[in-house]
């Protein structure tokens, strides 16, 4: 189920009262086993993508180490910027 899907169902719902409530608990089980199922899909895609991100930084940080080995003037200033950057785009990844 798609999130407008379900802001959809969720429109659907009426105003609760006192006196309605247990006639709704079925639906508003049913509710919340959606927005249920739908954290747990996000929760999904954000770990597939933490797992993508990692490798990818792992990648950088290697070819960063490689170049760190061949050139060893490289300053620590350098590196640090270096490691800013990792963390520039590890965050600008986590937002895709």
């Amino acid at each position: 189920m798609d999130q407008s899907n379900f802001e959809q169902q969720l429109a659907l719902v009426p105003n609760l009262s006192i006196m309605n409530i247990s006639q709704q608990l079925p639906q508003i089980q049913q509710t919340l086993n959606q927005v249920l199922q739908i954290l747990q899909e996000n929760g999904q895609r954000l770990h597939r993508r933490e797992k993508i991100l990692d490798k990818i930084l792992d990648e950088i940080l290697d070819k960063i180490l490689e170049q760190q080995g061949q050139q060893p003037e490289q300053s620590d200033q350098q590196l640090q910027q270096n490691g800013q950057q990792l963390d520039q785009i590890r965050q600008d990844l986590l937002r895709l």
